[in-house]
């Protein structure tokens, strides 16, 4: 399944314990500034997930995550059926403008099969390091590594600003849930099955998976390309 997040629909933006008190998660076409992305990932469609809407060509600080966390919730993710689910989605983080961030400062991405009883960690972004200066950035994990795939499957991403002069943006797109027939080598993800050997592997993964939900591509990397002034 494919979810370029053109609707919000499913969505849940804020959950109970929330304490951020500006720059909620919203959903729409965002306004650039030096910390929040002026486009959307995909070059299909102009809207995404973000952290507070500011001013068109504002500050740095307009409309950014204060006060703690904010959190965006999955709709239920049926995996229970698939042989081998695989997730990617790409993300946008912003820390590295205003005061340094505090420690609890991080754009942390959990999982769940239990529709959210429990969480694992799928990763986390921040405090610092060098995909917190935004951009988008692609991210792919094999759910079984994590958790058993079940039908109640939820992800939470979860931005979080402690420092009073500190600067949090995040955003989220293209949401990819795919269901991967032959198991990956190490670093290697398969094109498709072949024989009684297995797989063809790429030798990397260079994007995001193929729009038919089925396979990965190197070849459907340009389909997702950045858009300009990303």
């Amino acid at each position: 399944s494919y979810d370029r997040m053109e609707s919000a629909a499913g969505w849940t933006m804020g959950t109970p314990g929330d304490t951020a008190t500006l720059g909620l998660w919203a959903h729409g076409e965002p306004f650039g500034t030096y910390a929040q992305p002026e486009f959307d990932h995909s070059n299909q469609g102009s809207q995404c997930f973000f952290t507070g809407q500011g001013s068109e060509a504002g500050g740095y600080g307009a409309a950014d995550v204060d006060g703690g966390k904010t959190t965006l919730l999955s709709p239920r993710l049926q995996l229970g059926a698939l042989s081998n689910p695989v997730v990617s989605y790409w993300r946008w983080y912003s820390s590295n403008l205003g005061a340094p961030p505090a420690n609890e400062d991080s754009f942390l991405i959990e999982i769940s099969n239990d529709d959210g009883a429990t969480w694992t960690t799928v990763e986390q972004v921040g405090p610092g390091g060098p995909e917190c200066a935004g951009g988008w950035f692609p991210h792919q994990f094999r759910v079984a590594d994590l958790v058993t795939p079940t039908n109640f499957v939820r992800l939470r991403f979860v931005a979080s600003d402690y420092n009073t002069n500190g600067n949090v943006e995040a955003a989220i797109d293209d949401l990819v849930v795919a269901d991967m027939a032959c198991p990956p080598l190490p670093g290697r993800y398969c094109s498709g099955k072949t024989n009684s050997q297995g797989c063809v592997p790429y030798t990397t993964w260079s994007g995001v998976p193929s729009l038919s939900g089925t396979q990965f591509g190197v070849g459907a990397a340009n389909v997702l390309s950045n858009k300009p002034g990303v």
